[in-house]
């Protein structure tokens, strides 16, 4: 329920606010979709707290995705994400594809490994979307043909070099 945004994109900071008046930039004008999720003062008071510590959580991210990469490289079939050029990811989610994924799944799962399955399905095969995007039906091979193959691998500031290696370790085996 609720959340921030932080853009330098002023038509996008325009659209955003529109989108949480359920479309309307102007009262009762609404020219977009949209919704709304107001947010309770105890939340306010909690995320105002964790954005003074924003900058060093996606660092730490950061440093957990740039060590994953550097000790999964080449391992087995697993394929990793990488960044596009000249950006600089959060990662918010450290996700590699496997054409094992299901085994490799279970196995970091019973060994306490909190590793996940975000998106089983792309967003067109949803079933509440099926109808409104069936005309993306069969154009959006990647999407399918990666949906079954991705896994979240465990990414989050307090994870500590000692947990990060476990999880390396049972990637590997």
């Amino acid at each position: 329920d609720g959340g921030a945004l932080v853009t330098n994109d002023d038509a996008l900071a325009a659209s955003i606010r529109a989108w949480r008046a359920w479309g309307a930039a102007k009262k009762y004008h609404h020219t977009e979709k949209g919704g709304n999720s107001r947010l309770d003062t105890v939340q306010a008071a909690v995320l105002l707290c964790k954005l003074r510590k924003l900058d060093a959580g996606n660092a730490k991210r950061r440093d957990i995705a740039n060590k994953y990469i550097a000790a999964l490289e080449g391992v087995g079939d697993l394929s990793l994400p990488k960044s596009p050029p000249n950006t600089e990811s959060v990662w918010h989610l450290f996700v590699v594809t496997t054409d094992k994924r299901d085994a490799l799944l279970k196995h970091l799962n019973d060994n306490k490994i909190g590793a996940g399955i975000h998106y089983p399905l792309p967003i067109h095969k949803q079933e509440c979307y099926k109808q409104e995007l069936s005309s993306l039906a069969g154009t959006l091979p990647q999407a399918e043909s990666e949906a079954p193959r991705m896994l979240s691998l465990p990414v989050y500031p307090e994870m500590t070099s000692v947990q990060q290696d476990r999880v390396i370790e049972q990637v590997k085996a």
